[in-house]
């Protein structure tokens, strides 16, 4: 079986408007902490978690600081308009799988997304929130230990593959510098969408940026402010 197109999406500041995780660091009533240089930010966010929990923060606290974050301009018509048989959409993402869960049940879209790929979180029986790392790599200096977005694409497609399903191109929609790694994997039919503003964006297409880490993006790149950018290139694909 060909699909039309496998898109991918980052979560923070690409589907939602902001970051998951620091919006709930604001919960902390005190100070919050600081994150050390050596230490990964997946751990310094479970010393969040640790504090929101001797302060009382319950899961339904979290579920609806999560559930009221705004969506980006335009992005709830482009998940829409690719809620479609030809589309498979993936989330791939350094928040956490019961942040993105709860997001998406809330926007009614948790059955539009094939996949998501993140960090593992849940509730334990006391209501702290316990968080581990999708898995732990050391091949890919462009990404943290905890996530190397661009294995996980390849992974995703090898195993559609296995499973009897290709796609007639890719796209990758993000805006931070972990999604530089994944926009490597993409060959010339296959789109990037660095958000405007952000630093994937810089990345790409900033003359600055040395000319061996451009050489590496074949695909073409896209910049959008607003989501509907996206939806008005895709439907030339879908």
């Amino acid at each position: 079986m060909v699909k039309k197109l496998l898109i991918a999406f980052d979560f923070d500041h690409t589907i939602i408007d902001g970051n998951s995780d620091t919006v709930v660091r604001q919960l902390l009533q005190t100070k919050p902490p600081e994150c050390k240089l050596a230490e990964s930010w997946t751990t310094y966010m479970q010393n969040v978690f640790n504090l929101l929990h001797q302060e009382g923060a319950t899961e339904s606290l979290y579920l609806d600081t999560i559930a009221n974050i705004p969506p980006t301009p335009g992005m709830m018509d482009l998940l829409q308009f690719l809620d479609n048989p030809e589309v498979e959409i993936i989330i791939i993402s350094d928040s956490n799988s019961i942040f993105i869960q709860t997001w998406l049940d809330n926007v009614k879209l948790s059955d539009s997304v094939h996949s998501v790929y993140t960090n593992q979180a849940v509730f334990d029986s006391s209501g702290l929130l316990n968080i581990t790392m999708y898995h732990s790599q050391n091949w890919c200096d462009k990404c943290p230990e905890n996530l190397c977005k661009g294995s996980v694409l390849d992974e995703h497609l090898k195993k559609r593959h296995e499973e009897g399903v290709t796609f007639s191109s890719v796209a990758y929609v993000g805006d931070g510098r972990n999604d530089y790694c994944p926009s490597t994997k993409l060959s010339r039919i296959d789109h990037v969408f660095p958000r405007k503003g952000f630093s994937l964006e810089k990345l790409l297409t900033d003359p600055q940026t040395d000319e061996e880490s451009k050489k590496k993006i074949m695909a073409n790149v896209c910049v959008w402010a607003s989501a509907l950018e996206i939806k008005e290139k895709l439907s030339e694909i879908v």
